[in-house]
């Protein structure tokens, strides 16, 4: 595919994609690490209560779990969403 034609389908695809003035929500965004008070050492998403028992209780209090196979990598609970980045921040 050519240059222009891969643009011209990169703008279809904004365009079908996109929202309308109506539509327009602002969000806002945190990033946090979870450590350990004492050394400042990040928590493992793996170890024993670590980010991923940490999610799984939150799922206990009526957040619904986003997965990828067997790992939770979210959280769900009417307009609040919790997303981890792969340092689990």
């Amino acid at each position: 595919m050519d240059y222009n034609k891969q643009i011209k389908e990169i703008e279809k695809h904004f365009i079908k994609n996109g929202k309308t003035r109506d539509d327009f929500k602002i969000g806002v965004e945190f990033e946090h690490f979870v450590v350990y008070q004492d050394t400042l050492k990040t928590v493992s998403y793996y170890e024993e209560n670590g980010v991923a028992e940490t999610l799984h209780d939150l799922e206990k209090l009526g957040y619904k779990g986003m997965y990828e196979g067997e790992y939770i990598l979210g959280l769900v609970k009417g307009n609040k969403v919790i997303t981890l980045e792969p340092g689990s921040q």
